[in-house]
């Protein structure tokens, strides 16, 4: 399956807290191994970019990692 595919698939909703539900599951990564099970199958870059590719399809932005501060740096 493609991405375009699993991302038909998949009906996307906010989540109270913050964040989405993917077919009532907080996490994509489940969401997309319950349509195409060959998911977990994949190597490892393969399947990042894969995850990559459904996350552009579902319009999803590039998140930014937890940390504790963050600086301003000018260039």
């Amino acid at each position: 399956m493609t991405p375009r595919q699993v991302a038909r698939q998949i009906l996307m909703r906010p989540a109270a807290e913050g964040g989405h539900y993917f077919n009532g599951i907080r996490s994509l990564e489940r969401a997309a191994a319950s349509i195409f099970p060959g998911l977990q199958k994949l190597d490892p870059r393969l399947r990042d970019a894969f995850m990559g590719l459904l996350r552009k399809e579902l319009g999803l932005t590039a998140r930014i990692p937890p940390c504790d501060h963050l600086e301003l740096v000018a260039a």
